[in-house]
């Protein structure tokens, strides 16, 4: 049963139950008994066997006099997460609680700003280069439960071993959000160029139609020329024309991937086109077998197959699906080819994912011994 004296209600993601199992650990050096603290990714601190958990959750964080939420990306894509951050927010300007936010390096005080009042709740970071504010929190929150603080030789160890145990798991968020900026950027840049190209095309097309030299369809048919071919630069530029890898199509939005698959292809469809980028089609390719959807990325790698010069006679893509052993066998050993050449990266890793889906599927259809 959860004590309701002197307690400590810890909210966090389970993404980052690594993390609070370490944070719940070391609350408890304070001098905080296991039993005074709410924390449910620890089995002694969680719910009673038969307790429901939003019951259990909602009875426990009434009753706390001390709040700690364990802030992160995860958190805050949570909505029970931020329900209870909500709760938290309103007992702390009814001065019933104490609030304590520990920020987790993956978010940055400016993502999460908007959700809680600076002038209540106190933010402490958790990474290498704000070691000092875990005293800082420490004091404050011994302070709130009116117990004395450990001396500082100890308080210094219980922090170092803190940080020693969660270090990993600090690195991999700091660089999970660096990628993320970092892809952002490229993103935002990539679309600010088209924009630029397109509107320098929109004053060039002005001006002939003021001069009534072109046809309206001319003109619409003239900027999606633009269009497809500052999308073909641009991700050349960006080096996702060679693939992508299983790896950085899960660490971007799934729609970014589809959105850019959705208007080549309208682009095309409207120029009346057929593919001619195998550069592009080698992207859409691996996109699709990233997502594991099959008969897309056959399509767009026997598009790429034919752009890329192959001598395949066309009943060998006629065959393509129904098991053709040269000409799957083929394709295999043309991208080992190429990623034996290719440094370590993404570009070696989308044409290794390629390769093992590609084998994969010649298994399934019985190429194989």
């Amino acid at each position: 049963m959860f004590c309701s004296h002197k307690n400590v209600f810890i909210s966090h993601s389970s993404a980052n139950k690594e993390i609070v199992e370490q944070l719940s650990s070391y609350i408890e050096k304070l001098g905080v008994s296991s039993e005074h603290i709410f924390c449910s990714s620890v089995i002694s601190q969680g719910i009673d066997n038969g307790d429901k958990l939003g019951k259990a959750i909602s009875e426990a964080i009434g009753k706390s006099r001390v709040l700690v939420f364990l802030l992160s990306r995860d958190f805050v894509s949570s909505v029970y997460c931020m329900q209870e951050l909500g709760v938290g927010w309103h007992l702390s300007e009814k001065g019933k609680a104490k609030c304590f936010c520990l920020v987790l390096p993956d978010i940055s005080i400016s993502e999460i700003r908007g959700f809680i009042n600076s002038n209540v709740v106190k933010f402490t970071f958790i990474d290498e280069t704000h070691k000092d504010e875990l005293s800082l929190f420490a004091e404050n929150l011994c302070k709130a439960l009116h117990i004395t603080p450990p001396k500082h030789s100890v308080q210094a160890n219980n922090e170092s071993v803190f940080y020693s145990a969660i270090k990993e798991k600090l690195s991999a968020l700091l660089l999970k959000r660096n990628l993320a900026i970092a892809l952002e950027s490229e993103k935002e840049e990539t679309i600010e160029k088209q924009k630029r190209e397109i509107e320098e095309k929109d004053r060039e097309i002005e001006a002939l139609k003021a001069a009534n030299i072109i046809s309206s369809k001319q003109l619409l048919k003239e900027m999606r020329t633009v269009e497809k071919r500052t999308m073909e630069k641009d991700f050349a530029a960006l080096g996702y024309t060679n693939g992508i890898s299983k790896k950085l199509f899960n660490e971007v939005f799934k729609d970014f991937w589809y959105d850019i698959i959705e208007r080549y292809e309208d682009i095309m469809k409207y120029l009346e086109l057929s593919p001619e980028n195998e550069d592009m089609e080698m992207l859409f390719a691996t996109i699709y077998a990233a997502d594991n959807k099959e008969k897309p990325a056959y399509e767009h790698m026997k598009a790429y197959i034919r752009l890329n010069n192959l001598q395949l006679a066309d009943y060998q893509f006629d065959n393509f699906f129904q098991g053709y052993h040269g000409t799957m066998r083929e394709v295999i050993d043309m991208l080992k080819e190429k990623a034996a050449k290719e440094r370590e990266g993404s570009t070696k890793d989308s044409y290794l994912d390629t390769i093992q889906f590609l084998e994969e599927r010649e298994k399934q259809l019985g190429f194989t011994d």
